[in-house]
């Protein structure tokens, strides 16, 4: 009998800690049902202009048997691994781009991702002593708060995030506890962190660990000396997780150093903070979406909508209001206040006056977009809902939610009126709107007779927009008032907390639905999909000039896109703002390479031009070895000598996914290919051994020489260039002494071995046009160069990283040895 009962309890508290977990898998396969149950794959404008192309190199080259440490395909070539965008190393990366092809990869990490967030969340409120529907009701917060719903298409906003509730569960238990275990967990997690793809949370969550060891020491109770002795070793262990993380970490120093802080200006790092005003998307979400808000609002604010949505759900934010209201004497709530202030205080500091030189601290001077630290937010958020659902009672619910509607109302019209008040000085209150802006007004729905006609203003629009905006906080604040009517909904405790999650869960939902930047289409290859893509497959495997980054990737080809230095003014003007995806660099690295000169942003302007071509632009063609050039429908463009018409074609998936909008019958893509020579590699005679014109020596040039110069006269095509990732093979015939120039980045880490005459040995690279990459032929005849990228940089890394996790396993081993550390002297009492 005492068998069978002890049998019970045990599958009885088994069941209790696997239903938590299904019960979040279950929430996440409802809310990604497309990818779950339809078997469909995300698809944004982020996704496939920037991640998809990315990743699916990446699978690519794990599937050749080879760790990508430099990406070919991307304008000139970058360090992929240096930029540390795609998480090269990240351990799930490698699991699952190992496992599945590249776009049920895609779609299955998002997946899990969530559900590991999701969890982490959960484990997170359970190690601060929350019961488990608190937990819960946490975990959904977590993963349904506005900063997932806004950077769902930017994987690494959950390949990093999802970590930051579990790094802040193990210094928690550190500090609490003193088990050396969670000491040895704390390195790992962060580590892991930071080689899933984005340095910015990876930061932000190191910053929450600071703080939240300073606020345990200042609101400890009668053990502030031990909180304080276990919080110093928090920084050894945060420097041991960059230790461990040095294989990715020190390429990307590297990068850092050679690059240089141009552009990164105050105003730069100061984008995409919160404007204090935006904060009343905590009750109105969908506030300040439609289109006429941005050149009215967000351009003023230098942010966006979607980057500044805090949102945690109506009634969890109520709920964590209550918490704070009712538990200033609670250890754990005061310490959630303080990182929870911090966190919010650091999202909209940019947007205060006289503060925003803390944004130029090291650190702070990396990364623009402080709005991004609602994901801490959006988790103490949680905690401190989880914390109002246990301490609310079933009996002062219905009170409660009147009170708690009547404030958010006042607060929505106070807010209102407020934002009103600044966009009717705006000069863009009366104003129609802008031909830039038509793509997303005509998806939004406006007609081009209504757009044309200029009666379309934001001033006559403001009263259908509230309208359409207010509607989905109108009914949620109207269900709350229902719901506390009918008060057998919650006449127990366990019913309460069953309400509450239900209706955070459908809130979340509808918002996601709503505002998230994804949306799913067919398992089909886009080179079947989309015309334009097919063609281009079909055509060329070379460099290409065409809009949407690097989507042409997908199509094996290799885009010039925009590599450029950010230009903080052109981006936030008022005609460029709506299109200022064509302003923002898509990648760390050209941010930082102030050492390339800026014409190595020619294919954003060639790309862009309404004009026909010059002389100097065919001859950059031929030198860069661009093969085809594709040009958008609304972009008229005058046949040019040298550069002839390939075809048009109608391709209407490609110009919905451009134009957001049902595209006309006769609108059509055309393509355009150079009729001259094009290659990647050319060898120009040295002035002083042939008859080349004196100055034509291309290692003094510090951008393409002008077509007057008549230099590719003189210049031989390689015969043959073989480019397979980190190894670059060129070979040809040289008819005197020469300088060799193969079209792609110099950068260090680079060598180069030349075969001639039956010698083989290593030469120099020197830099050509001001950033390709040049070495001297001394003779005549046959001649074949390699070039290998083998950096130092990842090889010290990788020692450094092998040695930590060594040490590390040798400590964790022996910390199963050793008893936690006491949380008070011996012989002292309980508090």
């Amino acid at each position: 009998m005492a068998e069978g009962s002890l049998q019970e309890v045990e599958s009885v508290s088994w069941s209790k800690r696997i239903l938590p977990f299904g019960i979040l898998v279950l929430l996440v396969a409802v809310w990604f049902w497309p990818i779950t149950i339809a078997g469909q794959r995300p698809v944004s404008s982020e996704i496939l202009s920037v991640h998809l192309p990315a990743m699916t190199y990446y699978d690519s080259a794990l599937r050749h048997g080879r760790l990508p440490l430099w990406n070919e395909q991307s304008g000139f070539g970058v360090p992929v691994l240096a930029e540390g965008q795609i998480g090269a190393l990240y351990p799930l990366h490698l699991l699952l781009y190992g496992l599945f092809d590249a776009h049920d990869a895609y779609a299955n990490s998002m997946v899990l991702h969530f559900v590991l967030a999701g969890w982490f969340a959960y484990l997170c409120a359970r190690g601060f002593q929350l019961n488990r529907w608190a937990s819960i009701l946490t975990a959904v917060v977590f993963i349904g708060q506005g900063f997932f719903i806004g950077h769902q298409s930017q994987q690494w906003s959950y390949t990093t995030g999802c970590w930051l509730p579990l790094a802040v569960l193990a210094v928690w238990r550190w500090l609490n506890d003193g088990a050396w275990y969670w000491l040895c967990c704390v390195t790992l997690v962060l580590a892991v962190q930071l080689l899933g793809g984005h340095f910015q949370i990876a930061f932000y969550t190191q910053l929450v660990i600071v703080m939240l060891a300073g606020t345990a020491v200042l609101f400890a109770q009668g053990r502030r000396c031990v909180i304080l002795w276990r919080s110093l070793l928090l920084p050894p262990a945060m420097v041991g997780a960059l230790a461990m993380a040095a294989i990715q970490l020190v390429p990307t120093a590297e990068l850092l150093i050679w690059g240089s802080a141009r552009g990164r200006n105050l105003e730069y790092i100061t984008s995409f903070a919160t404007h204090p005003l935006a904060l009343i998307n905590y009750i109105a979400p969908t506030l300040l979406a439609h289109p006429l808000w941005k050149p009215t609002v967000w351009v003023p604010w230098h942010t966006a909508h979607l980057e500044s949505l805090p949102y945690i759900g109506l009634l969890p934010f109520g709920l964590a209001l209550w918490a704070i209201g009712v538990g200033r004497r609670d250890e754990k709530v005061r310490v959630w206040c303080m990182v929870l202030f911090g966190s919010l205080a650091l999202s909209i500091i940019p947007s205060l006056p006289n503060i925003r030189l803390l944004m130029t601290l090291p650190g702070f001077e990396w990364f623009p977009g402080a709005a991004r630290w609602s994901i801490v937010s959006g988790l103490f958020l949680g905690l401190l809902a989880g914390r109002g659902l246990e301490r609310i009672e079933p009996v002062r619910f219905h009170r409660w939610c009147r009170a708690y509607v009547a404030v958010a109302v006042i607060v929505l019209v106070l807010g209102m009126a407020g934002i009103i008040a600044v966009t009717a000085r705006s000069d863009q209150f009366n104003k129609s709107p802008d031909r830039f802006l038509w793509n997303e007004l005509l998806s939004h729905g406006y007609t081009l007779r209504e757009l044309r006609s200029e009666s379309v203003t934001f001033k006559e629009e403001l009263s259908n927009i509230l309208a359409e905006e207010l509607t989905l906080p109108a009914v949620n604040l109207g269900l709350l008032v229902v719901i506390s009517l009918i008060r057998p909904l919650y006449h127990s405790k366990r019913r309460l907390m069953l309400v509450v999650l239900v209706w955070s869960i459908f809130d979340l939902s509808m918002v996601t639905a709503t505002l998230r930047d994804v949306s799913f289409e067919p398992d089909i290859a886009l080179v079947e999909r989309s015309r334009v893509l097919g063609e281009v497959a079909a055509r060329t495997s070379g460099r290409v000039i065409a809009p949407f980054h690097n989507l042409w990737m997908l199509a094996g080809a290799a885009p010039l896109g925009n590599d450029t230095i950010p230009d903080t003014q052109v981006y936030w003007s008022e005609r460029t703002s709506v299109v200022a995806d064509l302003f923002w660099p898509r990648s760390s690295f050209a941010i930082m390479s102030g050492r390339v000169p800026r014409w190595w942003d020619m294919g954003l302007r060639l790309g862009m031009t309404d004009q026909g071509l010059q002389a100097d632009d065919v001859e950059f063609l031929r030198l860069a070895d661009v093969r085809m050039l594709v040009r958008e429908p609304v972009r008229a463009f005058r046949i040019t000598k040298n550069l002839r018409l390939v075809k048009r074609i109608s391709d209407p998936w490609l110009t919905m996914y451009r134009y957001k909008a049902a595209p006309p019958s006769w609108v059509s893509w055309t393509l355009w290919q150079p009729d001259v020579r094009t290659s990647r590699a050319w060898t120009f005679p040295l002035p002083a051994t042939s008859d080349a014109a004196p100055g034509t020596d291309p290692r003094l040039f510090r951008r393409p020489p002008p077509a007057r110069r008549r230099m590719l006269e003189h210049a031989s095509p390689a015969d043959r260039v073989i480019v397979a990732g980190e190894r670059v093979k060129v070979s040809g015939t040289a008819d005197s002494p020469a300088v060799l120039v193969l079209a792609d980045m110099l950068y260090l880490g680079w060598h180069a071995e030349l075969t001639q005459n039956g010698t083989t040995g290593p030469v120099p690279i020197e830099s050509a046009f001001g950033g390709w990459r040049a070495v001297e032929i001394p003779e005549s005849g046959r001649y074949e160069v390699t070039f290998e990228y083998r950096p130092e940089s990842f090889l010290l890394g990788r020692r450094i990283t092998l040695a930590t996790i060594a040490v590390w396993l040798a400590f964790s081993f022996v910390t199963i040895m050793i008893p936690p550390w006491p949380s008070q002297p011996s012989g002292a009492s309980s508090p």
